[in-house]
């Protein structure tokens, strides 16, 4: 802004003028505005105004920098002395800055007034928008169907509540150990039980087998026994189950002599606890076939002897049996 003001102020001075009582020493860079020429700016912009009243002595140095070059202007005039400093990206711009301000030391008035800008033409007003059609009304959303009523749900099976079941047992196989040698066992049980136990009362015989003495003396030995039995049942698969019993056995083991006239009988008990585990497959809810495998310790053996040929036979203190059967339980469905 203030060298526009230099500048309009001093554009109306005509070319000619009588010298200036100017002193001034200029230091500045080849080809950038010597002494003379700087003079000769000077008388032309003070040519048309009144003789200063008191001269001016000034000192100007122009010196390069990274972004153009500086001027430094030292002003005496009188017992007043200022400095200036300023910047520009060209050598003319510092010059001219320089010459504007030492000529507004001299002559201050020489500043005209700034010239009336010219009013900026009114902006022509903007077109009325025409007006927006008005929306059409948006078609009645057709009523939704009522949605279908959903199906109500199939009640879940519920566990089946089963009470006290009569179960039964028919079966058969071979054992050893309480007589004198391998023999057929035959057994009846009958009892009540749930899903997972059962208890039987059971009977079972076996079959005669013959005892002989060192000195050949013979006797026929058999076994019939009755007993109370508990089991725990798992059922890995609804056709399947794995009874684990154990019972308490006792009963009459019976001795004859044979190839003997009149030959006494005699009996004696015999007493053993037994576990025997199983497997029953169910054929039908009511019906299954099965298979046991037993061992028993005996808790009373029994002994026989014959006159005067000494003991024919005495039971072992253990045995094993196994045998297949047929079971029942009154069960109409799985």
């Amino acid at each position: 802004m203030l060298t526009w003001l230099l500048t309009a102020a001093l554009a109306q001075a005509p070319a000619e003028s009588p010298g200036n009582p100017l002193e001034l020493a200029w230091d500045v860079p080849d080809g950038c505005g010597d002494l003379d020429s700087v003079r000769s700016r000077i008388d032309a912009r003070l040519a048309d105004r009144p003789q200063p009243d008191a001269p001016l002595s000034a000192t100007g140095t122009i010196t390069t920098s990274d972004a153009g070059y500086v001027m430094s202007l030292t002003l005496r005039q009188g017992e007043t002395q200022s400095e200036r400093s300023f910047e520009a990206t060209t050598c003319e711009e510092v010059v001219e800055t320089a010459v504007l301000l030492m000529v507004m030391t001299l002559d201050p008035l020489a500043i005209p007034e700034p010239p009336e800008l010219e009013p900026e033409p009114e902006p022509e007003p903007e077109p009325e928008p025409e007006p927006e059609p008005e929306p059409e009304p948006e078609p009645e959303p057709e009523p939704e169907p009522e949605p279908e009523p959903e199906p109500e749900p199939e009640p879940e099976p519920q566990a089946v509540r089963r009470g006290l079941e009569a179960r039964g047992r028919l079966g058969g196989g071979i054992g050893f150990g309480p007589l004198p040698s391998l023999g057929g066992v035959f057994e009846l049980a009958a009892g009540l039980g749930q899903l997972h136990w059962a208890a039987h009362v059971t009977a079972e015989v076996w079959t005669p087998s013959t005892a002989r003495t060192q000195q050949g003396s013979t006797a026929g030995v058999w076994l019939a026994g009755f007993g109370l039995e508990g089991c725990g049942v798992l059922t890995p698969a609804p056709r399947w189950t794995v009874p684990l019993c154990g019972a308490v056995v006792a009963g009459p083991m019976t001795g004859r002599g044979l190839e003997v006239r009149n030959a006494d009988t005699a009996r004696t008990a015999w007493v053993a606890a037994r576990a025997s585990p199983g497997v029953v497959g169910w054929i039908r809810p009511w019906v299954g076939i099965g298979a046991h495998v037993s061992g028993h310790v005996t808790l009373w053996r029994p002994r026989f002897a014959i006159e005067p040929a000494g003991t024919v036979h005495a039971a072992r203190s253990g045995g094993l049996r196994a045998w297949a059967f047929v079971s029942f339980r009154n069960r109409r469905t799985w």
